[in-house]
């Protein structure tokens, strides 16, 4: 699956996909002006206010239910991939 990948990624079909930012690395959209908040760090009280003093008007999230769909792995998770999307992907692990 990594040959796979690798091909897909050398195939015109990539400009595309990397032109409409399906895979652009998203060190890409940072500039020294970007707010950066961690998907780990939660959704709770403390983004709110953290989200809340860089527009300067009260942020808040009303709680909602989903329900999570369940996915197979597309691709297997060989060590090549891995290896190949840290590669691609460097620039972003920098910034976390």
């Amino acid at each position: 699956m990594a040959v796979k990948l690798f091909i897909l990624l050398k195939m015109n079909v990539f400009l595309y996909l990397y032109s409409a930012n399906f895979f652009r690395p998203q060190h890409e959209f940072i500039s020294t002006k970007t707010k950066i908040w961690k998907y780990e760090n939660g959704f709770g009280k403390d983004f709110c206010n953290w989200l809340s003093n860089i527009v300067s008007f009260p942020f808040t999230i009303k709680s909602s239910n989903y329900h999570r769909v369940e996915t197979k792995d597309k691709f297997k998770k060989t060590k090549a991939l891995i290896d190949n999307i840290k590669k691609f992907y460097k620039k972003d692990y920098e910034y976390v």
